[in-house]
């Protein structure tokens, strides 16, 4: 259970706040500014926890609380802002590359894998085993400008990561698309 209150820079509380949370719980400071957050119980994601904290009229704020030691009696303070537009417009921009990627990527993978396992395809457990492994994936945190590189692992978007909320990821499949350059280039040269 995490507990606490949210204020602005004068120490009022803030009714109302959005608190979203890394594992995709949203809820609401009551009439004196307190929220609580009950996140690591059975079925929890991950043992770190970051948050936005938003109201209208106020700068959208991200907190860390992954190495806060009184859970119990945190207090959140943000700052009066003419600026909700851009975080409005970071969220949309996130939920955009979020769905690109998921239908892009997903049905190209799906396509490839067919393609390889019902065609006449040189090499077919390789380019299988590569296509399903070597992948780079680009994560940048709109919010913190924290940003990882990871090479390998799945093409497909089959699990939950981390930080979506406040995360682009990016997912570049090298394996599908030397595999298609590949296949075009020799199937060219046939003709010739």
């Amino acid at each position: 259970m995490i507990s606490g209150h949210i204020t602005d820079d004068y120490g009022r509380p803030l009714e109302n706040a959005e608190i979203r949370t890394s594992e995709n719980v949203t809820i609401y400071s009551d009439s004196l500014g307190y929220f609580e957050l009950n996140l690591f119980g059975p079925g929890s994601k991950s043992d770190k926890l970051e948050t936005l904290v938003s109201k209208e009229g106020y700068k959208t704020t991200y907190f860390d609380l992954s190495n806060e030691k009184d859970i119990h009696n945190l207090s959140l303070k943000i700052k009066a802002s003419e600026e909700k537009l851009v975080a409005t417009y970071s969220e949309s921009l996130v939920r955009w590359f979020y769905c690109i990627n998921l239908t892009v990527i997903n049905l190209l993978a799906l396509l490839t894998i067919c393609f390889v396992l019902y065609k006449k395809v040189e090499y077919k457990w390789i380019w299988l085993l590569l296509i399903l492994t070597l992948n780079i994936t680009l994560q940048i945190n709109y919010i913190n400008g924290h940003w990882s590189v990871d090479i390998g692992g799945l093409p497909f978007y089959i699990k939950y990561y981390a930080f979506y909320p406040f995360t682009i990821k990016i997912v570049c499949p090298i394996a599908i698309t030397l595999f298609w350059m590949n296949y075009f280039i020799q199937k060219k040269r046939r003709k010739y």
